[in-house]
């Protein structure tokens, strides 16, 4: 598991998100992110049969702290590869597949904002990663250039915005295009995969430009266009 982070970010009032109206120049916020927790989320080492110490056990304390510390500032955020890598995600993912799912319910418990899709969750399987987990995560699990070939939609939550201390922020989540390289198309049979800044310029230009045209990305030929709320 790889170490979380506190960062503190200065956002220049929100040229995208907010309307033409002065308002304050910036605000500070938290951003506490965790990444490629491979199924680390009880304080035990499996490995050596000993008591761990560092889980996500670990990281719902010191979240809990700077919630209460700053409230109305903090942002958690996952960027992926949550849904393998020990033995309990295993059971989760192919043994018990009625029960509600480990992933999901410590994410929930935790009260992350967003979740990002990464390509060790995809290596499970579209049965794990669309038809269980996605369904039992509250709105977090995150990828806009994952799109179902049925639809020429995303799969997934595109985005989410959030406010924080008076202003709105527009998290978008992204996934690896290089995932065809990588892994065989029976554990992604109905996705594609659409560069990340051109499926990231197309749902951005969207939040500028009212009117008719607001929802088209001129000269793309991506099939997804979607317009960020104001």
């Amino acid at each position: 598991m790889k170490a979380f982070s506190l960062g503190t970010v200065t956002l220049i009032a929100a040229a995208m998100l907010s309307s033409c109206a002065m308002k304050p120049s910036e605000t500070d916020i938290i951003v506490l992110y965790t990444t490629d927790v491979h199924g680390a989320y009880l304080p035990y080492d499996i490995r050596n049969n000993k008591p761990a110490a560092t889980s996500m056990a670990n990281v719902c304390t010191y979240v809990n702290q700077q919630r209460e510390e700053y409230p109305d500032a903090v942002f958690l955020f996952d960027t992926g590869d949550c849904l393998q890598g020990q033995p309990s995600m295993y059971y989760y993912n192919f043994v018990d597949t009625v029960s509600p799912h480990l992933v999901p319910l410590v994410y929930n418990y935790m009260g992350y904002d967003a979740v990002g899709l990464g390509n060790h969750d995809v290596e499970t399987g579209e049965k794990v990663y669309h038809d269980r987990v996605a369904r039992q995560f509250r709105r977090q699990w995150l990828c806009a250039n994952a799109i179902d070939e049925r639809t020429g939609e995303p799969m997934f939550t595109p985005y989410r915005v959030f406010t924080r201390s008076g202003i709105k922020v527009a998290v978008l989540g992204m996934i690896t295009p290089n995932i065809p390289a990588w892994l065989p198309k029976k554990l992604w049979p109905h996705l594609e995969f659409q560069d990340m800044v051109e499926c990231a310029m197309c749902t951005i230009l969207g939040s500028h430009h009212p009117g008719e045209g607001a929802t088209r990305c001129v000269d793309r030929s991506l099939p997804f266009r979607h317009r960020l709320p104001h």
